[in-house]
């Protein structure tokens, strides 16, 4: 890599081993290249998101677009995507059998870096990280993840935590994984953050949480088929939900406010919220009434969370038309 005042430059980069063997598989080969090219700008100090302009040649295009395609879209799975001038056939390159050379430029922002986020491309346990940010405003990238445990970035990602898993949130060279770990440290961040209660009432929406995904995926000692899903699902809707929904409508009452720790909202409500309106979905999916009847402030809650003008942006983008669970999982609720 050439640094050149905020730009990093990247020679073109090939699929040849450290060995100086040519992967003979297309798409090993392709992987390999792309690789080498984040590698040199992670060892830069920047991340594949610092990308500005890719440049790839090719042989025999023709014959290996699709691939391409697929593997490119590994390394850039979401925006801000950098800018492509591809596509360019060559009759050869450097060494018998290359198909592919990449060569980028990076370039290096201004002031503090955004937070990363990553999750899989569902809204799942991404969504209450998701809010917060929108809520906040802090400025973000989000890795949005579709067939691959962190994509092309998981030796980035466990490098800096061991713990590596989704969601992660990446601050500066702080990489903080786990669910709950990552909403604190995106709550505190926004100012949004109301200490051990707060922390308390996640944990009891993790509860929420778990018995959802019990549900909803096809575990060998939770829901093992369609069938059993469309009964316990009914069940969940028309009575376990009930016992949840009756602590959080008593601690709301307590709080004496809109939120569960006051007027102002916490951590917490951000992923109760999320778990509301994914059992409204599930419970409308089976045309059965509202989990809501019966309790009203928690109704109200869920309202005046919904109608909050910082979220406004949110709950118009894509990213809230999102599947709430995987279907590539086997979820029986996507």
């Amino acid at each position: 890599a050439v640094h050149s005042g905020p730009l990093v430059l990247i020679a073109g980069q090939v699929g040849v081993t450290a060995e100086g063997e040519v992967l003979s598989d297309p798409e090993e080969q392709m992987r390999l290249a792309f690789r080498k090219v984040v590698d040199l700008v992670e060892e830069a100090g920047l991340t594949a998101s610092d990308i500005a302009e890719v440049r790839t040649f090719h042989v025999d295009m023709d014959a290996h677009e699709a691939t391409f395609f697929k593997v490119k879209s590994e390394f850039f799975p979401a925006p801000p995507y950098p800018a492509f001038t591809g596509l360019i056939e060559v009759k050869k390159l450097g060494m018998a059998g290359l198909l592919l050379e990449v060569a980028a430029t990076a370039h290096q922002p201004a002031g503090p870096r955004p937070l990363e986020i990553g999750y899989w491309k569902i809204r799942g346990l991404g969504a209450p990280l998701r809010m917060m940010l929108a809520y906040s405003g802090i400025p973000h990238v989000d890795k949005q993840y579709t067939d691959d445990w962190f994509g092309a970035n998981k030796e980035r990602i466990l490098a800096m935590n061991p713990l590596a898993n989704l969601p992660y949130v990446v601050d500066g060279n702080e990489c903080v994984c786990q669910s709950n770990s990552a909403y604190v440290h995106v709550a505190d961040k926004a100012g949004l953050y109301r200490g051990v209660r707060d922390l308390e009432l996640m944990m009891e929406v993790f509860d929420l949480r778990n018995a959802h995904v019990d549900l909803v995926y096809p575990f060998a000692d939770a829901t093992r088929s369609q069938a059993e899903f469309d009964k316990k699902a009914v069940q969940l809707c028309e009575k376990t939900l009930a016992t949840y929904y009756a602590k959080f409508a008593a601690v709301l009452a307590a709080s004496g406010g809109k939120y569960l720790c006051g007027d102002d909202l916490a951590a917490a409500d951000f992923h109760l919220w999320e778990m509301i309106d994914q059992h409204e979905l599930l419970a409308k999916r089976l045309d059965l009434s509202s989990p809501l009847v019966g309790f009203p402030r928690l109704g109200t809650y869920y309202g005046d969370f919904r109608a909050e003008p910082k979220l406004a942006a949110y709950f118009e983008s894509p990213d809230y038309s999102l599947p709430v669970n995987s279907s590539e999982a086997g979820a029986y609720f996507a």
